[in-house]
């Protein structure tokens, strides 16, 4: 029979709330709205007057309803304390509702409630005492909880799982209120840690974070918990976990940071996936607070980037990255260099990049670097970027004491070469720059393996890669940049230099073509200045290193960025008219161009035509010459597209030469 009255008055409350509901709905304004809400408020309070019981309960959920619509309801907390005075289940749910609603812990009707909260704490009703504890501990005043304080306690310690979930929640709230109860709810925290139930669980380790972050005196309670804590179980992986969250939130002393490292590093030596990772997530976050206290794991940390799952590797090593210092990166670069050999091909992108950039931060010497950056090469040369290569060039550039030794190292790599791009890009360049050095067996080191290197030897080397049908053009282009420099170095390969550079003079790519011409011009027609044009390039400024390296080989960006000439090598800033023109003609004689005193202008045909359509032609001065009334092709070309774009490369490789032999000059005075 009670249990049909309980069912009706709810179905009462749904309808006529669902009329309220819906009256408001319908309003077009806001207006409206507000002479819908002011009737019902006053209906409201015309019920309230009456004290009808049977329709508290529906009085008390339309008046939530206006309140979470953000209008006043002040005038019916009353209520809601009549409500929790009620004896059904139904009355005092809507009664808590409405007064944790309603209510907060500023309003002094709250005093009014503790006896009615005392006793349903204290209720048979398992939901009636869950309904207490909810509403204490969300409203709870300092004079409430030192009034049911004890109550809260003894509930800690019920039988019903339930209950002591939520008595563990209400404690917290209590804490906060009055630190002065934190001792009492020591004892009774600590027993919950060893609940079977999750629920209950999981409130006692917020309620144990609480507690921690509140006294010195629980703190050194929970840190014993941390240390006999059986962790063969999931439960107590969880109780664990969250001490270490607890000692790392409170920013707790050193000892106690050392003790939730080294958790932590238990945690490791477990399989399960799942707690390795979060270990790792956690590790990578408090290694900067305390490196020593996680240098102690590193053995089991690099047998993480060893894992079978990638997600474990990844977090692996970026902790490994966080732990590498000056005393033990040549100790730890030899363990990740040894798995790069065997890891998955996914995963040494990363790896390879991290190794680059650790050597590169921490290296001991110079002579470490190299030896290091030429092993990775080898081992994973595939996958090491750009710009690693390019800072690489830039300090060998640097190094001249270590130039021969470097050389001869990446020369005696390549005899197993497998197609890595970036050892092949490294390799030509050095041999280019100093096949000298490598020939004569300069600046030889202690302990370097002797080895007897011929100038043919080395041209083989470049010409390996140049006829590597995998290698990229870019790589290529380093490779005709070698040969042309070597053609000075190495006066009895004159001969083979130039049958290989002829090879690419019907390239289909542009570039290789540009160079293959205009290499084999300077090797066959000027060969009086090519020993000086052709010199070793001055060491590299690592802030300008993309500069330099264009300036070199042109390989990152194409020549057409060097346009202009610089003003110092212009010839109106020259001295004297003939010293103009003595330096004009040596620069025009370079590229097989002769000054002509009436140039004739070529005829007009439809190929004029184009290029007047793309915004170009054969008769304005800008494609003609490019220092006007100076430079002027010799011979009008066959096709008109291809001598705008001949004509274009002739200017900036001109450019080129022009800035090379200027500073050659300088540097000779």
């Amino acid at each position: 029979m009670a249990a049909q009255l309980d069912s009706t008055r709810d179905f009462g409350l749904i309808a006529f709330k669902r009329d309220m509901i819906c009256l408001i709905r319908a309003c077009k304004t806001a207006a409206e709205e507000r002479a819908v809400i002011a009737k019902e408020c006053a209906l409201l309070r015309d019920a309230f007057k009456e004290d009808h019981q049977d329709y508290r309960h529906r009085n008390v959920a339309k008046l939530m309803f206006i309140h979470m619509l953000g209008f006043p309801t002040h005038f019916g907390q009353m209520e809601c304390i009549k409500l929790i005075a009620a004896v059904s289940f139904p009355e005092k749910r809507i009664g808590y509702l409405g007064l944790m609603l309603l209510l907060d812990e500023r309003q002094e009707v709250l005093l009014l409630v503790t006896n009615s909260l005392k006793n349903d704490i204290n209720n048979s009703n398992q939901f009636i005492t869950g309904l207490a504890l909810c509403a204490l501990g969300n409203i709870c005043t300092a004079e409430m909880a030192r009034d049911l304080a004890s109550d809260v306690e003894h509930l800690l310690q019920s039988n019903n799982a339930y209950i002591r979930k939520k008595a563990a929640l209400c404690a917290v709230r209590i804490v906060r209120k009055v630190p002065d109860l934190i001792e009492s709810f020591i004892d009774p925290a600590i027993r919950l840690l060893g609940d079977k139930h999750h629920g209950v669980l999981i409130s006692g380790v917020k309620l144990c974070i609480e507690l921690c972050q509140a006294s010195d005196v629980a703190l050194e309670q929970f840190r014993k918990v941390s240390t006999n804590t059986e962790g063969n179980k999931n439960a107590g992986h969880a109780i664990l976990y969250e001490c270490v969250q607890t000692i790392m939130a409170i920013e707790a002393i050193g000892g106690l940071r050392v003790l939730a490292i080294n958790i932590l590093g238990r945690f490791l030596a477990f399989p399960d996936n799942n707690i390795r990772y979060v270990a790792l997530n956690t590790l990578v976050k408090v290694v900067s607070i305390d490196t020593q206290a996680v240098q102690r794991h590193r053995a089991t940390i690099v047998e993480c980037v060893k894992d079978s799952d990638i997600s474990i590797r990844r977090r692996a090593l970026d902790l490994v990255y966080n732990l590498v210092n000056e005393n033990n990166v040549k100790v730890l670069t030899k363990e990740l260099v040894e798995y790069l050999k065997v890891s998955d091909p996914e995963f040494k992108l990363d790896l390879t990049a991290k190794i680059a950039a650790l050597v590169q931060k921490f290296s001991p010497s110079q002579r470490w670097y190299f030896d290091q950056m030429i092993l990775l090469m080898v081992q994973a040369g595939q996958f090491v970027a750009e710009g690693v290569t390019r800072f690489l060039v830039i300090v060998i550039s640097n190094a001249s004491e270590l130039q021969g030794y470097v050389v001869r190292t990446l020369y005696r790599s390549f005899q197993d070469w497998r197609g890595q791009e970036s050892l092949a890009q490294v390799t030509v360049w050095c041999i280019g720059e100093y096949g000298d050095l490598l020939v004569n067996h300069s600046n030889e080191l202690q302990g370097e393996d002797p080895q007897t290197i011929t100038e043919s030897d080395a041209v083989d080397v470049v010409e390996t890669i140049l006829k590597d049908v995998q290698v990229t053009p870019i790589t290529q282009a380093f490779a005709l940049t070698a040969l042309l420099k070597l053609s000075s170095r190495f006066p009895q390969c004159t001969e083979r230099i130039k049958a290989l550079l002829s090879g690419y003079k019907r390239s289909h790519i542009l570039e290789l073509q540009q160079r293959s011409n205009e290499f084999e011009s300077i090797i066959t027609r000027h060969s009086s200045i090519s020993a000086s044009l052709l010199e070793r390039m001055p060491p590299l400024d690592v802030d300008g290193s993309s500069s330099a390296m264009e300036a070199d080989a042109g390989v990152y960006t194409n020549h057409t960025n060097l346009q202009q000439p610089s003003e110092a090598l212009s010839p109106k800033n020259m001295n004297s008219s003939a010293q103009a023109e003595e330096f004009t003609v040596n620069l025009l004689d370079v590229l097989s161009f002769q000054p002509i005193e009436n140039p004739l202008s070529p005829p007009v045909s439809a190929g004029d035509a184009l290029l007047n359509l793309l915004g170009s032609s054969l008769t304005s001065p800008s494609n003609v010459t490019m220092f006007p009334g100076f430079l002027h092709l010799t011979k009008p070309p066959m096709i008109k597209t291809w001598a705008t774009l001949q004509c274009q490369f002739n200017q900036n490789l001109l450019v080129y030469f022009l800035q090379l032999w200027h500073c050659k000059q300088m540097a000779s005075r």
